[in-house]
């Protein structure tokens, strides 16, 4: 087995390579019933269960498209008063495409015809309404590197743009804030840069996580779901303490296990040290810090 394509089986490669290409990978998943279920299944779960939702498909797709020699990326539309949508997005003879699984056809398969991410995503806003008529508001991806800037944009019918704008504060969105973000749209090289540091720096923490006998579930993404047990909660608490914040997901349904975000690799050098300390110490009562109080900020 290639070691490349982490813990597949043989005959699990051989499905994912007969799948060929984007469009083979589409449908793939338009032909699996979509499921509602509160799950994280990895693509192997995928595969096994023949059945994913719109993370999963994602998070599939991406694995699919390495496999047949597209570099994936995987992005996160995120809505104000609906639901997320997340979509693997790859480049071809210089354009970008999309897979995607989802209820509504309008939000699945983008051929690669897209000169820009910008493009690609755009491409969703008119077919992505909320049962209240309501056009979403959507953020960038991280993998530009904004977040601080709070940068966001939204796209409606004028009327409720209107309204909307009644209700915007003041000077909400900074001269330097946009003009970074209309910069970042068409700085590819930066993104491209992005993904390869993310890419090495995940896989590095994966390893580093099972050397320290914990189990984290192969990613495709920014961050890696880990599986704890009782003491996750604890641990978030404990490492806040180090300066270190992980993400307790409780909150998901999932009290036994934390999300870990890829950062720099300092970032996650200082990670791993603290958390083979905090695994290395007895359990603590005493809290001084609630991890809880982060536990809705994205990082």
């Amino acid at each position: 087995m290639n070691n490349s394509h982490g813990s597949f089986t043989p005959a699990e490669l051989r499905k994912l390579r007969s799948l060929k290409d984007p469009y083979g990978i589409q449908k793939f998943l338009d032909a699996q019933p979509y499921h509602l279920a509160d799950t994280a299944l990895s693509p192997r779960g995928v595969l096994r269960e023949n059945t994913s939702h719109c993370f999963e498909g994602a998070t599939f797709a991406a694995a699919a498209l390495r496999v047949n020699g597209y570099p994936p990326l995987v992005i996160d539309l995120e809505a104000e008063h609906d639901t997320d949508h997340v979509i693997a997005v790859y480049k071809q003879h210089g354009h970008w495409g999309a897979i995607a699984k989802s209820n509504y056809t309008g939000c699945r398969y983008r051929e690669p015809v897209y000169r820009s991410l910008r493009e690609l995503a755009l491409s969703f806003f008119e077919v992505y309404f909320n049962l209240r008529r309501e056009r979403t508001l959507r953020t960038f991806s991280k993998v530009y590197g904004l977040a601080g800037l709070r940068i966001g944009y939204g796209i409606g019918h004028p009327t409720l743009v209107a309204e909307m704008n009644k209700l915007r504060t003041p000077f909400n969105v900074t001269s330097v804030g946009q003009a970074a973000a209309l910069a970042a749209l068409d700085d590819e090289e930066h993104v491209r840069k992005s993904v390869e540091i993310n890419r090495a720096e995940r896989k590095r923490m994966y390893e580093e996580l099972k050397k320290l006998g914990l189990a984290p579930v192969a990613s495709e993404t920014n961050f890696l779901f880990v599986p704890i047990g009782p003491r996750a909660k604890a641990l978030c608490d404990e490492l806040l303490q180090e300066g270190v914040i992980i993400r307790p997901l409780g909150w998901m349904g999932l009290p036994e296990a934390i999300r870990i975000s890829v950062g720099s690799p300092a970032e996650n050098t200082k990670l791993i040290g603290a958390l083979a300390h905090a695994l290395a110490r007895p359990e603590k009562n005493e809290k001084r810090i609630l991890a809880d109080e982060f536990s809705n900020r994205p990082v």
